[in-house]
């Protein structure tokens, strides 16, 4: 799933950072890196572009450029944590 995705008040954990040259580079020195929480604070009536909240400022990107970053819910992200090991258990 990617941040264009996530809906008005949803919260994401950056997985991937695609793209590059310039784009990448202004993009992770914005704080969109991996591993950082994201909001969707709000999306413009035609879908472009959308407020995100992250690292304590707000930030307006393009769809397009959201489009270039994958990321996770918040909420699928944690229940993934708590269920780390998916391997077989066996006792003697």
């Amino acid at each position: 799933m990617t941040l264009n995705d996530l809906k008005n008040g949803e919260r994401g954990i950056i997985l991937k950072v695609k793209g590059r040259g310039a784009f990448r580079k202004r993009i992770i020195e914005m704080g969109f890196v991996v591993g950082k929480t994201v909001e969707v604070i709000k999306k413009a009536p035609l879908r472009d572009p959308i407020e995100y909240s992250i690292m304590g400022y707000n930030v307006s990107l393009r769809g397009s450029e959201a489009q270039l970053i994958e990321v996770v819910r918040e909420k699928d992200y944690q229940t993934s944590e708590e269920k780390a090991f998916d391997g077989t258990i066996t006792r003697d």
